[in-house]
């Protein structure tokens, strides 16, 4: 999210993974919710929060150094490109 210069993310997520998200330290706003038990399937809203990252590269068992290599690797050197605002 850094290097895209994204503040703020919405995605659709099943009832599973509340848990995980609160595990890693990623706990979105819920917008909405759907259905019940296992069926639940909710819409969030996500901040980007620097400070996560190193808990949540560590829960994820990489550093922040493989996470940057990797992004090098995959987008080249850090870009932060003009991307288009919605409303």
């Amino acid at each position: 999210m850094k290097n895209f210069n994204v503040d703020h993310f919405v995605g659709v997520f099943d009832a599973r993974m509340t848990r995980i998200y609160r595990l890693i330290g990623v706990t979105p706003d819920v917008l909405g919710t759907a259905g019940e038990g296992r069926d639940q399937v909710s819409v969030g809203l996500w901040h980007y929060q620097g400070d996560a990252a190193p808990q949540v590269t560590a829960r994820a068992g990489f550093t922040l150094a493989q996470s940057a290599e990797w992004f090098e690797r995959s987008f080249g050197p850090s870009v932060a490109p003009d991307l288009a605002l919605s409303a």
